[in-house]
């Protein structure tokens, strides 16, 4: 059977349990979906990086899971920038977890 992998797809995870990081990496190792991971523990340098590459559809993740309880800048902050999901050059799909 040939890999399943999504060639170029691009995946951010955002949640402040370590464990949850180390789960997610280990699922897409076995399942081959994803060709890139990207980890963040704070919602900030998501909504950075978003605003830095903006205009550059490469930049930018394809799917974000992010946790919505979190300490200080949580998923429910993330989440309040449609505005900049709008303007973004690719549409990224956001799914949020309440663990």
């Amino acid at each position: 059977m040939g890999e399943k992998r999504l060639l170029g797809c691009q995946l951010a995870m955002i949640d402040d349990n370590p464990l949850e990081h180390i789960i997610m990496e280990k699922l897409c190792q076995q399942t081959l979906v994803f060709a890139d991971i990207t980890n963040h523990s704070d919602a900030r340098p998501m909504l950075n990086r978003l605003k830095e590459v903006l205009p550059d559809a490469l930049g930018l993740p394809d799917i974000i899971l992010i946790d919505l309880h979190m300490p200080e800048f949580n998923g429910w902050d993330f989440l309040h920038f449609n505005a900049l999901y709008d303007s973004l050059s690719k549409r990224v799909q956001v799914y949020e977890s309440a663990g």
